[in-house]
């Protein structure tokens, strides 16, 4: 193909383009208002569920640090309690072994 074949070509489909988009501007205009519309909805939506999820995320990290720190602040708790259960135990034991043993006797 010549150069001027490609160029007349060329200038002919760029001619057609702008006689359509002139005789159905207002369609074109139409169309490309409800699209910008369109996508300015959809980003919004997207835009919220970010926020939202981000939003969760740190609601998450919130309970689950508050979580952490009061498991921290009770833990020796838990353990002193158990301590002196088996503290307890061991001391009671004996008694509890005498106890059974008087008891058999009135058996």
């Amino acid at each position: 193909m010549s150069k001027t074949f490609k160029r007349i070509s060329l200038l002919s489909i760029i001619g057609g383009s702008a006689y359509y988009a002139y005789n159905h501007r207002d369609e074109l205009i139409t169309f490309v208002t409800d699209k910008k519309v369109q996508l300015k909805a959809d980003f919004s939506d997207y835009q919220n569920d970010i926020n939202r999820v981000t939003n969760s995320s740190k609601k998450m990290q919130y309970a689950t640090d508050h979580l952490n720190t009061i498991i921290e602040e009770t833990l020796p708790i838990v353990d002193s309690i158990s301590n002196r259960i088996e503290k307890f135990t061991y001391e009671i034991e004996p008694n509890i072994n005498k106890i059974n043993k008087k008891l058999e006797k009135y058996q």
